[in-house]
This record gives structure tokens, sequence and C-alpha cells, in this order.
């Protein structure tokens, strides 16, 4: 029978206060989502994502931009696409339910870890990418020049963002 990780999920927020707390519901909600794995309660999940609602202004996570308050406020982030969860938030998730009795497809694990990372819409202008300190806008930028407006090429730059 799998565990769920609700103490250990406790532990590191009593260490390393909310912002820890962060990380554990972006796992848990891919994993729920994603894989049909469940790593937190219910009622432990649902805590946490009130708990975290409540201080959202406090909070300094890194991964904070990725997460949609109105979604967190349901108690969900059913809204996040595979790709719009970090690598790091992808890897940590399998690695933690890795030989701990977890039913899950391994093809599938495989699938969402080497899904490219693309932020959802909404944080591309917050959501803080690499060591850079740079916006996604910003690197999709100094990555992917905007090509001159005399271009033949400009309206079909194939940009993926939103101007």
């Amino acid at each position: 029978m799998a565990e769920n990780f609700d103490k250990m999920c406790q532990s590191v927020i009593d260490k390393c206060g909310l912002d820890g707390a962060i990380p554990w519901i972006m796992m848990a909600s891919l994993l729920y989502y994603h894989a049909d794995v469940s790593i937190l309660t219910d009622g432990f999940f649902d805590r946490l994502a009130r708990e975290v609602e409540a201080n959202w202004t406090e909070l300094k996570h890194p991964h904070k931009p990725l997460i949609d308050r109105e979604a967190l406020k349901a108690g969900s982030l059913y809204n996040l696409k595979i790709e719009n969860y970090p690598k790091s938030v992808r890897g940590a998730a399998f690695m933690l339910i890795t030989g701990k009795g977890f039913n899950f497809n391994v093809k599938r694990a495989h699938d969402i870890y080497h899904a490219d990372f693309f932020p959802p819409d909404y944080a591309f202008d917050t959501y803080v990418y690499g060591n850079n300190k740079e916006t996604w806008r910003e690197y999709q930028d100094r990555i992917n020049p905007r090509p001159s407006p005399s271009s033949p090429f400009a309206s079909a730059s194939g940009r993926h963002l939103k101007e």
C-alpha cells in the first residue's frame, strides 16, 4: 500500500516556512491530475492550499507565479498543464514516489518529465526563469528576437508569446 507524505510535507514547512508548501502543492497537483497518484490526503492538501492563499502576499518562492491564485482558492491546480510545471517539480515528484508502492505508468512518467517547460500565459511577465533573473517573456525575447517589421517573416515569426 502506498503511503501519503503529509508528515514529510509538514516537516518541510516547519523547517522552511510556508514557502516550502509551494513545491509540495505543485508536486501533489501534478501527480494527482496527470499521473493518477495521490501523495497528500485531500484534507491536508485543502488545508495547505488555504494557508498558502491566505499568506499569498508574504510568500517568495520562485514557483509562486506559476500558481493561479483563483485556482488555489478553489483548492486545486487543475488548470496547469504538464508543460506548466518546472522540470524540477516533475523530477522531484517522480523521485518521491519511486519505490514507495505507488502504482504509476513508467512510460507516462517519462513523458511527463520530458515535456518541454512553458509557463502559463498569466505568468509570462512574473515568472523569473533561470539564473539570469529575467522574466519568461524577457528570456524568450533574448533567445528568440523579434524579426524586423520589414522582414518578410515578421507576421509569421512562429513566436508563441502574446504581444
